[in-house]
């Protein structure tokens, strides 16, 4: 972060990159505020560059990091269609991951679903919802996702299924 202060000080400007990573430090570090303090920043501060759909992600997976996974649901559910960020598989992930980690099983069932209708689940995402689900012995909520995972994921072939249905 002191890095980045001087650059906007001395310059050179910081770019998309050197603030993703900034944030990614604050992730790592396990300072999900100022992740999210960095995102407001960019947000508002006309010299500072716009956030992005990987932006948003990092700021997920800070607030998943810092077991503060109601923020980072909101980042996903809210904030980025919002500020018209392009939900990708990955958010999905982060923001699942983020409620695994929290023992909110419920939640990253929402997550996952969600994700479902908008066609951008994945394995990530799924894993992770599982991860909670077991965690919590919510065996009935775990083994209905996976029969939704197993009916996404077919690795059946037109033929095969052509010949299932005869």
């Amino acid at each position: 972060l002191a890095i980045l202060h001087r650059m906007r000080i001395h310059g050179p400007s910081p770019n998309v990159i050197s603030m993703n990573a900034a944030m990614s430090a604050c992730r790592r570090g396990s300072e999900w505020s100022r992740a999210l303090h960095l995102l407001d920043q960019m947000r508002h501060d006309e010299s500072l560059p716009r956030p992005t759909s990987i932006t948003a992600n990092v700021a997920i997976a800070a607030c998943g990091q810092g077991s503060k996974w109601d923020a980072a649901l909101h980042l996903l559910t809210v904030d980025m269609e919002a500020q018209g960020l392009r939900l990708m598989d990955s958010s999905f992930a982060s923001a699942a991951t983020a409620c695994a980690q929290a023992s909110q099983w419920e939640s990253a069932l929402l997550v996952a679903a969600h994700s479902l209708r908008r066609r951008l689940a994945s394995t990530m995402t799924f894993n992770a919802t599982l991860h909670a689900a077991a965690l919590a012995s919510a065996w009935p909520a775990a083994l209905e996702l996976f029969e939704q995972m197993l009916g996404r994921c077919s690795t059946r072939g037109p033929r095969q299924q052509q010949q299932q249905q005869q």
